[in-house]
């Protein structure tokens, strides 16, 4: 089985591991569905035409007063980022108000102070007079510092490249495993959702997928026992009613006696 076909499904599983388990295991409960944009032509027998609508965005969110649509894949990597930078945003905004500043000048207090003491370095060394001097110098600083913070994102990008090919491979292995066991599932996309988000979170696939059967037996054999009981109850229930004599049936009793 090709890594990639696991890797499609997967983003979508790993984000779903971050959130309540649904009660539906292989469809969303609550997530809005893309709908396509070609249409019906009724009158001419039902051929499909492109009616030249947008497709329905999965998610509409407002930011900085403006309405932005966002994609599933879209709208699961901010989620993922935000929940990722939560607790670190959390630490920021403590310490900017022991500051008496926002978070955002907060951080950016730290950009500033860094070039004004180059700056000022540049102006020790080569002297108010010679400012076309630390200009430039200036100028080639702050040219490297783009440099190093792009490289830094890149870096950032390429590892989790790494993390998710890496992944991707692991289940793949074990999904090859959990067919010989099961040899009917056919696809990696047939397994339940909390399987494939427990796979995503680092769980092995076949262990998963046996503790969701063995959850999903507990589930029949509570149904089935309540089932049961209801049953005796109800046949308790039309017993008693049938020994225990009604009070007009009583009343005939009492006047033959």
């Amino acid at each position: 089985m090709k890594n990639t076909e696991i890797g499609l499904d997967l983003q979508s599983a790993t984000s779903d591991g971050m959130s309540a388990e649904v009660p539906e295991e292989n469809q969303p409960a609550t997530a809005p569905q893309e709908q396509t944009t070609k249409g019906t032509d009724e009158a001419e027998g039902g051929t499909s035409v492109d009616d030249g609508a947008e497709p329905t965005p999965f998610l509409t969110v407002q930011h900085n007063h403006e309405s932005v649509n966002l994609s599933e894949a879209e709208a699961t990597d901010w989620i993922q980022v935000g929940m990722a930078s939560k607790a670190m945003l959390e630490s920021v905004r403590r310490a900017a108000a022991l500051k008496g500043m926002d978070a955002k000048a907060f951080v950016e207090s730290f950009e500033k102070a860094q070039d004004d003491a180059y700056r000022a370095e540049l102006i020790a060394k080569y002297g108010e007079d010679d400012m076309d001097t630390v200009n430039s110098l200036m100028e080639l600083y702050q040219s490297k510092k783009e440099g190093t913070v792009k490289a830094a994102q890149e870096a950032e990008i390429e590892r989790e490249r790494e993390a998710q090919q890496s992944l991707e491979g692991r289940i793949a292995g074990e999904f090859i495993e959990l067919q010989k066991e099961f040899p009917d599932i056919e696809k990696f996309e047939d397994l339940p959702k909390s399987v494939k988000a427990e796979a995503g979170n680092g769980n092995n696939l076949l262990f998963s997928y046996l503790k969701y059967l063995h959850q999903e037996q507990k589930k029949v054999e509570a149904a089935n026992k309540a089932a049961e009981d209801a049953k005796k109850a109800s046949a308790g229930t039309m017993a008693a009613a049938e020994v225990t004599p009604g009070a007009e049936t009583a009343f005939m009793e009492g006047l033959w006696k």
